[in-house]
């Protein structure tokens, strides 16, 4: 790794293994502790993507411009 590089290895979601009410939760305080309650909707919807990317039409949170926005994302 003296090059910087990690070769083989994959990072883990973190997101991975909370409950959606678990995620919810954390998303509720983090909004709270940053004085970001007037986003929270968006912030969770986000972290739902994040935490199943590939599963966004399963999200019952996402509309449908929701996950048009997601699929053309390319960032």
């Amino acid at each position: 790794m003296a090059d910087g590089k990690v070769s083989g290895t994959k990072i883990r979601n973190p997101l991975v293994g909370l409950s959606k009410q678990e995620l919810i939760a954390d998303v509720e305080g983090f909004a709270r502790e940053h004085q970001l309650e007037d986003i929270t909707p968006i912030l969770i919807k986000g972290a739902l993507a994040a935490q199943a990317p590939a599963l966004i039409d399963e999200i019952e949170e996402l509309d449908e411009n929701d996950r048009v926005t997601l699929r053309e994302e390319t960032s």
